[in-house]
């Protein structure tokens, strides 16, 4: 029907190739640059030619005879009468160089730019790659970050990746989100949250408005299939072993050893006479967990063969054990107990009560199979109210009560369900072990209804316990809402979606009237999905628009009901993901196509989005809040929602405290203090990707003179950095080189104020190196903007030589690096223009640092169309991948930036 090929190809004016990565402005591929430079030239200056006439730029720079020279920078322009220098700063009058800036005035606009303070409340909840939910205060203050990672979005797929930065500190004002399904964020005002928009976007929390729809998440998946613990793991050290066999086994052990009992009661600090009689079969005492696993330890055995063989425990009395390891009717019974039952932890007694004679004989068969020797105590209870220490009971006279005293069940109950830090925390079991817990859950306190629709309801007293049984539903492919009932105070989790319900069927078993009622449910045939997870993010309706416009398919070619499609593309209404998966079926015949594998991505990437309900500001508070950065993805889950890590904790003082007390104002980041941002108009470059290229507007700065810059830093003592960009700082050099130091000779010598410059590294070495020496002596920074290594290509994209670039970046780095390793004062970054800038530059610049110190930080940026290369995609995800890959072979220490790019937009789009 179509011949599929892919969306934008454009065509080499050289050699003829086809690609996706050929941009139109350029006209010529990567291969034809680097390998046929003097047929490319003509194109390669066609194309800057465009990109500067209308800014009344000059296409190279000017090499007049007789024209008067101009040494700022390495373009070393000779700019002949009437001409402009090739950053349009200076211009030959008469004869006369006249400049619109020098080192007293500057063209450039400045603005706060707040340290990131981007974290949440200590209750936020994330999950770690062993399937475990953890509070971030937590996971901030207790763990070994070696040991751990967290869930974030990565090129579309919910996936774990490695915790490498923490941080925590004091705010006084939060911002609190709830969403339409009951999911509450809390967070500092400048946390960015991923946010729904023709392009996925981050917001800060305090520009989000009601009916925003963020990113969340509807299902994590985890390989945790024998993750089984065996009853010993759940058992505390002070716990009896009652098993003869064991003790039998354990003492030819020692024997086989030739140890005396006496010689391994000294080793291991136990008291001879008791440690022999403990070991006698025939005797009444009995030793402790805790003393096997001294012996075990010291004999050098198998703790998991032991595992194997202990089937008997006890306090006072021995429980035999009917399974060794934990298994689904544990999960089921727990379930039921922490419903309608209660434990007392001091008399190793659990109770549970209800009057469903069903429901009783089904858990007295459960528990015969877990405890063989065990009997449980049945009674009905007295009509009335019983206040107990666990809770307020209300009992009916037809309620029957079954108890019985065994520790082991009591102990298991505690460490799996009664968890200090989290209740029933077990998503980390398998699927089919969190889905009888819930069984035992909606068993016990449930209600399924069929009026008007389908649904479940799960109420709780409180709603941490309501928000981890969000978790574990979403573990199984079942989001839910969580909405609180003020007129009988609890948080009731709700599954009202018929998909869902028929999802979660899989998982549970229950008994009684509700088992014939979940029958019923898997038995509904209806192609209707009322689930609120249904809605996709506006992005794969652009895919969409795209794919149907490229091929020109009718859209009733790709879904029966045209006005749904219409819709989509207006963006009236987000895109159904079941709608979409229809689309994706019928354009089957597209595969291989490279923006139809990027809407397959979409729609196989577990999220979703939903509007937010309410916004409120909390203030005047002294709250901690706590924040993570993620190795690879910029971004989180917390809470199911999807937002950005602390992403400056890549080596600035400001964002890490790295350097205090000498470099930074506090041992992590800078709360409350912000950098004094400063954009330079005009640039030495013309960069056909430009990010701010808003620059080359001259008109449009502000003429600024050194002493009134000079003295609005120094009057704001909130001001701990200088950062100056642009365009590109090179042209207006002096200037920031005289300001710099009046600032550091007037601020005084207790207050800091870090001077950092981020350029393309081509100015004039006597003034690369006095700014060399202000960012060591404050603290600062020297950022270059490798672009390509190849010469040809560096001319191709930017317009000019960037040689002196490598040659000043040599010079710092010997020169300055090693005088202060332990906070930077030089790196590098290199945009990864797809298509490019591949692994071959990267490798090539790597190479180049490593030569020089192969610690020195280097930042990969992923790319985003802007300026005159607006038809290239967003840089794909294999050759990032392939860029880092060649930079990790020679340094050390490598970061990819704009990561979001790729896991949001990584579509070819």
């Amino acid at each position: 029907m179509f011949t599929p090929r892919r969306l934008g190809e454009k065509e080499c004016k050289v050699c003829g190739k086809k690609s996706l990565t050929v941009s139109q402005i350029l006209g010529v591929c990567v291969d034809c640059v680097r390998g046929k430079p003097e047929k490319a030239y003509p194109y390669i200056m066609e194309a800057h030619r465009v990109s500067r006439v209308k800014y009344g730029l000059p296409v190279k720079p000017p090499k007049t005879g007789g024209g008067i020279p101009c040494n700022l920078c390495s373009n070393e322009c000779i700019i002949g009468d009437g001409e402009k220098g090739f950053c349009g700063l200076r211009e030959n009058q008469n004869g006369k160089l006249k400049s619109l800036t020098s080192q007293n005035q500057a063209l450039l606009y400045t603005y706060r730019d707040p340290h990131v303070t981007n974290c949440v409340v200590g209750e936020t909840k994330v999950i770690l790659s062993n399937g475990k939910i953890a509070k971030i205060s937590s996971l901030v203050e207790k763990h070994c970050l070696d040991d751990f990672s967290c869930f974030s979005m990565d090129n579309w797929k919910i996936k774990p990746n490695k915790i490498i930065f923490t941080q925590k500190f004091k705010v006084s004002k939060l911002v609190k989100i709830v969403t339409e399904s009951g999911l509450k964020l809390i967070l500092t005002p400048d946390h960015e949250v991923l946010v729904d928009d023709i392009f996925p976007k981050y917001v800060k929390a305090e520009e989000l408005k009601v009916g925003d729809k963020v990113f969340c998440v509807k299902k994590i998946s985890l390989n945790n299939v024998n993750n089984i613990p065996y009853i010993f793991d759940l058992l505390p050290d002070s716990i009896k072993i009652y098993d003869k066999n064991f003790v039998a086994w354990l003492k030819k052990k020692i024997q086989r050893k030739n140890l005396s009992i006496k010689v391994l009661s000294s080793k291991i600090g136990l008291n001879y006479s008791t440690l022999k009689s403990k070991l006698n079969p025939k005797t009444n005492k009995h030793l402790s967990l805790g003393e096997m696993k001294k012996i075990a330890n010291f004999l050098g055995l198998d703790l998991e063969e032991i595992k194997k063989r202990i089937y008997v425990y006890g306090v006072k009395k021995p429980i035999k054990l009917g399974r060794l390891k934990l298994d689904e009717n544990y999960l089921y019974l727990m379930g039921l107990i922490y419903t309608d039952g209660h434990t007392r932890e001091n008399k190793n007694l659990f109770c549970f009560s209800n009057s469903n004679v069903n429901l009783l004989s089904i858990f007295k068969d459960k528990y015969r199979k877990l405890f063989p020797n065990s009997k449980l105590h049945e009674y009905s209870r007295p009509l009335g109210v019983k206040k107990g220490k666990v809770k307020t009971i209300v009992t009916k006279s037809n309620l029957k009560v079954l108890e019985d005293t065994n520790p082991v069940f009591v102990f298991a109950y505690k460490n799996l369900i009664l968890n200090d830090e989290i209740p029933f925390n077990i998503g980390w079991l398998p699927k089919s072990y969190v889905g009888a817990f819930i069984s035992g859950l909606i068993d016990g306190d449930g209600t399924l209804t069929f009026n008007p629709h389908p649904y479940l309801i799960i109420p709780f007293q409180t709603e941490e316990e309501a928000e981890v049984l969000n978790f574990l539903l979403r573990k199984l492919g079942v989001p839910a809402k969580i909405r609180f009932d003020k007129h009988v105070k609890l948080f009731k989790v709700e599954v009202r979606s018929i998909k869902s319900l028929k999802e979660l069927s899989k998982w549970i078993k229950l008994s009684s009237e509700k088992k014939s009622k979940l029958k019923t449910i898997k038995n509904i045939k209806t192609e209707r999905s009322l689930g609120f997870y249904e809605k996709l993010p506006k992005i794969s309706a652009e895919v969409l628009k795209a794919l149907r416009k490229h091929y020109k398919l009718p859209k009733n070619h790709l879904y029966r009901f045209p006005v749904s499609i219409s819709r989509y593309e207006k963006h009236l209404r987000n895109p159904n993901s079941e709608v979409l998966k229809k689309v994706v079926d019928n354009l089957s015949s597209l595969k291989g196509d490279y923006v139809y594998e990027g809407l397959r991505k979409i729609l196989k990437s577990n999220v979703y989005v939903e509007k937010i309900r309410s916004i409120e500001f909390l203030e005047n508070l002294n709250s901690y809040v706590y924040d993570v950065t993620i190795e690879n993805a910029h971004n989180f889950i917390a809470n199911c929602i999807i937002v950005k890590n602390c992403c400056a904790a890549w080596f600035c003082p400001a964002g890490t405290g790295l350097g205090y007390p000498k470099y930074a104002c506090k041992p992590g980041a800078e709360i409350g203090y912000s950098n004094y941002a400063v954009f330079f108009y005009g640039c030495n470059f013309n960069c056909l990707f430009c990010q701010n290229s808003d620059h080359k507007n001259l008109g449009q700065g502000r003429l600024v003179g050194v002493e009134d810059f000079v003295g609005e830093v120094l009057e704001d003592k909130r001001y701990t950095c200088i950062c100056y960009f642009g365009g590109s700082p090179e042209p207006q050099l002096p200037f920031a080189i005289k300001a710099s130091k009046m600032v550091l000779e007037g601020k005084g010598s207790k207050r800091i104020v870090r001077i950092c410059f981020e350029w393309n590294g081509c100015g004039n070495p006597k003034l690369v190196r006095e700014a060399a020496e202000l960012a060591l002596e404050s603290g600062g920074n020297l950022k270059f903007d490798l672009k390509a290594f190849n010469p040809n290509l560096s001319l191709a994209l930017s317009g000019v030589s960037n040689r002196r670039a490598y040659e000043n970046f040599e010079f710092v780095a010997r020169e300055f690096y090693d005088k202060r390793r332990e906070v930077p004062v030089l790196t590098a970054t290199t945009l990864l223009v797809p298509g490019y800038v591949d692994h071959v530059e990267v490798e090539g610049i790597a190479k180049f640092i490593s030569e020089l110190n192969p610690e020195i930080p280097y930042s990969l940026l992923v790319f985003h169309p802007d300026f005159m290369m607006r038809d290239l995609p967003i840089t794909p995800v294999k050759q990032v991948k392939l860029c880092y890959e060649a930079a990790k072979k020679h340094l050390r220490n490598v970061n990819i930036g704009n990561l979001h790019l790729l896991g949001l937009s990584g579509v070819g789009f």
